[in-house]
């Protein structure tokens, strides 16, 4: 069983869960802000420069 933390907004909180919970993955602001649709098709067009491509054929298949 894998265990995910998510709303981790201050390094005390990630503290306990890393001495407490031990999580597999954690999640939250502490790590970054929300973004908008637009602003997570950004950031995945310059992460994985593939993305681009998909994400423009999402955008034409919805046409």
């Amino acid at each position: 069983l894998s265990v995910t933390v998510e709303g981790v907004e201050t390094f005390e909180q990630l503290k306990i869960l890393a001495l407490q919970v031990k999580p597999d993955l954690v999640q939250g602001f502490l790590f970054g802000s929300a973004l908008s649709a637009s602003g997570i098709e950004t950031m995945s067009n310059t992460v994985w420069p593939f993305a681009k491509d998909i994400n423009s054929a999402k955008r034409a298949a919805r046409r």
